[in-house]
Order: C-alpha cells, then structure tokens, then sequence
C-alpha cells in the first residue's frame, strides 16, 4: 500500500513540475511578444511624426502596406487572433522570402496600420492605394493567394469581406 502511495507523491510532483514549466513557458512567450511589441513602437511613433499625413497613406514598404490590407480585411468579420498572426508571419515568410523575425515584426506593423482607421474597409482601400502606388497591379495575384488562404476563396466570406475584396482588386487592377 505504502509503495501505490510513494508512485501516486512521485506522479502528482511530476504533474505538478511539468504544468509548472508550461505556464513559465507561457509566461516567456507573453514577455517576449511584449518586448517586440515595445521594440516595434519606434516604427510607429515614425509614421506618426510626420505632419498632417495619416499613417496608412505614408507607408513606404510595399510589403508591410500588403499585409496590412490582408490584416484589414480579415478583421472586417473576425477578430485578430494568434492563428491569424501566426499564419500571416508563415505566409509572410514564403511570399517575400524573409525570415521569421522580420515577418512577425511586419505582421505587427500590419496590424498596428489596420488598427489606424476607423474601418476595416477604409483602411484596407487607402492601403490598396498605397500598394498601387509602389508597386503597380503586380502586387495582384500574391495579394489574393494570401487572402485565399485567410479568409477562403472567393464568395465564400461574408458580404463585407466579399466587397472589401473586390474593391481591392478593382483598385489594384485600375
């Protein structure tokens, strides 16, 4: 009886050890985005200085102007979550053929631009224009493969999704 005893004490500090490591673990990773986070407000406060222009319509990396149009979109209708997050750095990554650290900070940077106007949709527009401005229609097809794979193939989001879209890629193409 005494050694069922010992296995169960031996068990539970196990147990107790490993969700212990999963919450320092959790905790470590909360630290972390909240010091890129800190890290990345000198970008911001960038886009802020300069005078009397809003800070979607001076973006000057086409890059973070493309996300920052997939980010607007997406949260038309849904709110901003890690799997989000996660899978705009991955298809950041293979798109502009960067590594992790600079796609999670353009992520970032993408979200903060969205979060600028007062509408998803509005903001998601003065982006497309900036994109036109940089880098023509070309942008296009890398633009609607990486809102395929956010949001899913055309018509098959809501209607404000669906109209944001199109007036993207009327915007792009014109």
């Amino acid at each position: 009886m005494h050694i069922i005893g010992l296995v169960l004490t031996v068990l539970g500090g196990i147990a107790f050890w490993y969700y212990r490591m999963q919450a320092a673990r959790e905790a470590s990773e909360t630290l972390v985005d909240a010091a890129n986070d800190v890290r990345l407000a000198a970008k911001r406060f960038a886009y802020r200085r300069r005078v009397k222009t809003h800070p979607l319509d001076c973006v000057e990396d086409a890059r973070v102007a493309a996300l920052g149009i997939a980010a607007s979109i997406v949260q038309i209708e849904r709110g901003w979550d890690k799997d989000i997050s996660d899978t705009m750095i991955r298809q950041a990554q293979s798109l502009f053929d960067i590594d992790v650290k600079e796609a999670a900070e353009m992520v970032v940077l993408a979200k903060w631009l969205s979060d600028q106007a007062t509408m998803r949709a509005d903001a998601a527009r003065r982006l497309t224009r900036r994109v036109r401005a940089l880098v023509g229609p070309a942008a296009l097809p890398d633009l609607q493969r990486l809102l395929t794979i956010l949001i899913g193939p055309e018509g098959s989001a809501s209607e404000n999704v669906e109209e944001a879209r199109a007036a993207m890629i009327r915007d792009l193409q014109a």
